[in-house]
């Protein structure tokens, strides 16, 4: 119907962020600095090209950002990062959409 309003691609690619995130970065590794080792600097920036390309490839609109940035908030909220790991990665990857 109204296409500005779908987000369950967006909400789907958020989830499998966070999963692909949880393996670079496990939740009780999260205290402290976002990321410490080149190796997990590298897995990164291969999950920023996955958003770089996903939302080349969507267009995605204000609301559907939104969601995006919601949705991977949420999901590794539940997962059990540090609220201040989950602000540091939300800054590293929102500004690439």
């Amino acid at each position: 119907m109204f296409k500005f309003l779908q987000t369950r691609h967006v909400t789907e690619f958020a989830d499998s962020i966070s999963i692909d995130l949880q393996k670079v970065v496990p939740p009780a590794k999260s205290h402290g600095l976002p990321i410490s080792s080149g190796k997990q600097q590298l897995k990164l920036e291969k999950l920023i090209q996955r958003i770089v390309i996903f939302s080349a490839a969507n267009r995605l609109n204000l609301y559907q950002r939104a969601k995006f940035a919601n949705s991977l908030k949420w999901s590794m909220k539940e997962s059990g990062y540090d609220h201040n790991f989950i602000d540091s990665i939300l800054r590293i990857l929102l500004p690439k959409m």
